[in-house]
């Protein structure tokens, strides 16, 4: 069984788009974070839970891309992605999880993109994360790389709704507002933080500092006029 290490760099990127996205009314949970890496072979591990509790990776699993993200006569790379219905291709770019609902596929979660323009058709085109038999190690074996979906991220039945070695079942993991990253492997520069202005120095002549100066020339007048009584 292939695995492959995350790009330190996708991970950087991502937790940014986190911090960009937290607020957004989606977002409910703040401790996991799924990051997919389609740049990565599909017979390879890529899909990867990280906790920001601990800081790490703690699970990685195989996930497909759709059927028309293929490469020209290599079905386990993808290079094409899309917004459009009916393309039967991968989204990519930051993504909250919704509810559980059961359909084809069993017990299914909802996908809603967050980025318009960009991946913000994903629900109504019915991308979603369910399980799949196209997704494991014996059809990796047979064909060299997972079977592709209509876009959507499907994965190992027998990690989806059953304990595995690496945790319990995915679908509670991933359910009701985590945040995903679904990256094509082009990691473009992280987003600068927002600096706060700085604030202007105080000029010179302020109102106390005028009133203290006329409490001075107050106060110099009254000196020079009882002077004059004491000649």
């Amino acid at each position: 069984m292939k695995t492959m290490r995350m790009n330190p760099k996708l991970l950087e990127y991502a937790l940014a788009k986190f911090a960009e996205f937290k607020s957004h009314k989606k977002i409910k949970n703040y401790r996991y974070i799924i990051i997919v890496d389609y740049s990565i072979h599909s017979s390879r591990k890529r899909l990867f839970v990280y906790d920001r509790k601990v800081k790490i990776i703690i699970r990685s699993h195989h996930v497909a891309h759709g059927i028309n993200s293929s490469a020209f006569r290599e079905p386990g790379k993808a290079v094409k992605f899309s917004n459009k219905n009916m393309s039967k291709c991968s989204s990519i770019g930051a993504v909250a999880t919704g509810g559980v609902y059961i359909g084809r596929f069993g017990r299914s979660v909802n996908l809603h993109g967050l980025e318009p323009g960009i991946n913000n058709n994903m629900f109504k085109r019915r991308i979603v994360m369910h399980h799949s038999k196209y997704v494991n190690d014996d059809f990796i074996d047979r064909h060299g790389y997972i079977g592709r979906s209509w876009g959507c991220l499907a994965v190992d039945k027998a990690i989806w709704h059953k304990k595995s070695r690496q945790g319990g079942p995915l679908i509670d993991l991933v359910k009701n507002g985590v945040f995903c990253y679904l990256s094509d492997g082009n990691i473009k520069e992280l987003p600068k933080p927002i600096e706060k202005p700085k604030r202007k120095p105080k000029p010179i002549y302020e109102a106390d500092t005028v009133k203290e100066n006329i409490l001075v020339l107050i106060f110099r007048l009254l000196s020079k006029f009882f002077s004059l009584f004491k000649r």
